[in-house]
């Protein structure tokens, strides 16, 4: 929970919020108290030996309303299941309300504590971007801090487009574009609202229901599965498809040509399409 209590980390929230609403600018204090409320979550199960710096997508609008569609993956999603964890989504709304709300330049992100052991660090593990200030936040993080690797999963394209035509995209950034709808890829747009898109998208992420992976034959590549599609390890650490490994080339196989031929894809690159089985 870093060196403020919550209670603590409202009040420099609200006292830095005041301070704007006013028109003052913000000092070096607010800036560096600002940075130090912010969460990095340790995460286990799927995401076991990853950190994540994430929001609550309970204080999300896209995600409630994603989550009322039904065609869509959001309703089946995980972290409904983790509402248990009261603690972790208090301090996750820390984080959403500092994200959307301040314009932090890169320079106070490097303060923030981002442990890492293997190297990588997930952005959103329990929500997605509100605006395009908090894609940009999240940008000048991973700029701050070379020495690590990030991926970024998110369905907000109107967030990051203008976020990476304001800040670029960084080296080490990795983006993942999750596909809204179950069993549908969901090819990023070129552009979204003049600034393009599609060119910074590393993989496109589609979950699939069991029935219609066993009807098309699909090779389900998140995760290890016998050919039955019983599920072997679900560990990312195991897979690490998605995210950076140094000097990794991965070969088109069998799998991944059929995938192509059976949904009538284009052939992108054989970690371009991560394709999960919902549970």
């Amino acid at each position: 929970m870093g060196i403020y209590s919550l209670a603590e980390r409202w009040s420099i929230i609200d006292r830095c919020e005041s301070k704007l609403a006013l028109g003052e600018s913000l000092d070096d204090l607010d800036y560096v108290q600002l940075v130090q409320c912010v969460n990095v979550s340790t995460m286990g199960d799927k995401l076991e030996d990853f950190y994540a710096i994430s929001s609550n997508m309970r204080d999300n609008p896209r995600c409630a309303a994603r989550q009322k569609c039904a065609d869509s993956v959001c309703p089946h999603c995980f972290v409904r299941r983790e509402a248990r964890k009261v603690s972790l989504f208090k301090a996750l709304s820390v984080n959403y309300r500092i994200f959307n709300t301040f314009d932090i330049p890169e320079k106070y992100w490097a303060i923030l504590p981002i442990p890492s052991i293997n190297g990588n660090v997930r952005i959103e593990s329990h929500g997605d971007t509100g605006s395009a200030l908090h894609a940009v936040n999240y940008i000048r993080i991973v700029k701050a801090h070379k020495n690590l690797h990030f991926t970024a999963w998110s369905k907000n394209g109107m967030d990051w487009a203008p976020a990476f035509g304001q800040e670029g995209k960084p080296k080490n950034l990795t983006f993942v574009w999750s596909s809204i709808l179950l069993n549908v890829v969901d090819m990023p747009k070129e552009t979204i609202n003049g600034y393009a898109f599609a060119k910074y998208v590393d993989h496109v992420f589609t979950v699939f229901d069991k029935s219609i992976a066993v009807e098309k034959g699909l090779f389900i590549n998140c995760g290890q599965y016998t050919p039955t599609y019983e599920k072997v390890s679900h560990k990312c650490r195991n897979c690490m498809r998605c995210y950076w490994v140094p000097g990794r080339r991965r070969k088109k196989g069998k799998g991944y040509i059929r995938n192509l031929e059976v949904l009538g894809l284009e052939d992108k690159g054989a970690d371009f399409y991560i394709f999960e089985l919902r549970k």
